[in-house]
């Protein structure tokens, strides 16, 4: 990760670096980052999610991934929403 392309966001009261994966075809945050804006109080709409399952370019399969949240964030003074899935085993 660390010759991926990173970009720095603030979501909520803090600053996070994300990194940018032109072959991703999702977004994704930590179950961590996404308690701590839980706890700031950032209101975030939960949306419905079937039963969802990563897989890497590699082809292996991560856990079950049982949120998706519609999360707004600025990149400089620029506001966005995005969609992001919620997962325990992001290395960043």
């Amino acid at each position: 990760m660390k010759n991926c392309p990173h970009i720095d966001i603030k979501i909520g009261n803090g600053n996070v670096k994300g990194v940018i994966d032109m072959g991703s075809e999702i977004s994704l945050i930590t179950e961590d980052l996404y308690a701590q804006l839980l706890s700031q109080g950032l209101e975030m709409l939960e949306l419905k999610l079937q039963s969802t399952v990563l897989v890497t370019a590699l082809g292996s399969r991560s856990r079950r991934i049982k949120k998706q949240v519609y999360v707004p964030f600025f990149i400089g003074d620029d506001c966005f929403e995005h969609v992001f899935l919620v997962s325990g085993q992001l290395i960043e």
